[in-house]
């Protein structure tokens, strides 16, 4: 009698983005502007006003910059002081936000946010130094990222803001639960990968909840097995969710295009869970199916992603 064996992981993610504004900074000679994409993760209405102008500082280590820079929305009509540039194919160059102007408040970033590809694991807390007797309470919270740390070419400077902490996070508040199952057929050990880290995804969405992008490099990185598995396929028009039987689980693993792996961590690209222009006003699964080939024989691992948008 042949015996199989299919894991069934579930994983929630929940994504609080709202809205989105641009604005874009100056060129000056053999340099690389930014442009700047604005979100609100806030649950209720801020109160703060209107977030003018974006600020930080040049590193040490900057071709012909130093000191302070600064962005401003299209919208606002002040002076924008030292605009913002790099010069071109600066990879040393390291940009740091400090503050943001809202209205004609600043808030400053504790701490303040080295840009890197990613959202910082925390969320800064932003504070008004000027407002006596509450210099420490936190008004807001913000992050920030950048797509590219090369500046061979214009770059987009993403910055979040919330009233929660957790909304404004690295891992934009994401919750996971676990289940298996068996099914039974062959001695074949199934993969078992335990961990699944989703906090590169970086996937945003418009006010209507549609995905707009997700991180260039974003990644699901599975870890944790005692039984690796060889390759894998994503699957994205099939609900493959509760207990499938062991052939719709083979036949949708042999449709599609399989990858191969040898080692872990494992790493599947955001890309090929086809996100950009979906709904996410109700819960999306998509789900990863893991083989282990053996004697002529597989086993499955199916790893379910169900994503949501803001409440």
């Amino acid at each position: 009698m042949n015996t199989f064996i299919k894991n069934l992981t579930k994983m929630t993610l929940a994504f609080c983005f709202l809205g989105t504004a641009a604005l874009s900074g100056c060129s000056k000679g053999s340099a690389v502007d930014a442009k700047i994409s604005l979100f609100d993760r806030s649950s209720q209405a801020l109160s703060i006003g209107t977030v003018n102008v974006l600020s930080g500082t040049y590193g040490a280590d900057c071709d012909e910059r130093s000191g302070a820079w600064n962005v401003g929305l299209p919208d606002y009509m002040g002076t924008v002081t030292n605009p913002l540039s790099v010069v071109l194919d600066d990879t040393n160059c390291v940009l740091t936000v400090t503050s943001l102007l809202v209205n004609s408040t600043t808030y400053e970033a504790d701490p303040e946010i080295d840009l890197g590809l990613s959202y910082q694991q925390d969320a800064s807390a932003f504070k008004n130094p000027l407002d006596t007797g509450h210099e420490n309470d936190v008004v807001f919270y913000g992050n920030s990222k950048i797509s590219s740390l090369d500046f061979g070419a214009n770059f987009t400077i993403s910055m979040l803001y919330s009233d929660k902490p957790d909304s404004a996070s690295g891992t934009a508040g994401s919750t996971f639960q676990a289940e298996t199952a068996t099914i039974s057929a062959d001695n074949v050990d199934p993969p078992d990968f335990t961990t699944f880290n989703t906090s590169s995804l970086g996937i945003e969405v418009n006010v209507s909840k549609v995905v707009s992008s997700v991180a260039a490099m974003g990644k699901v990185t599975m870890s944790g097995a005692t039984v690796l598995g060889d390759h894998y396929a994503v699957v994205t028009d099939l609900d493959l969710s509760g207990t499938p039987t062991y052939e719709t689980v083979d036949a949708a693993f042999l449709a599609r295009t399989q990858t191969s792996f040898s080692a872990q961590p494992v790493d599947v690209p955001v890309s090929a869970l086809s996100l950009i222009g979906e709904d996410l006003t109700t819960a999306i699964k998509r789900f990863i199916i893991i083989s282990h080939l053996q004697n002529g024989a597989r086993s499955y691992q199916v790893v379910t992603l169900t994503i949501s948008g803001p409440a």
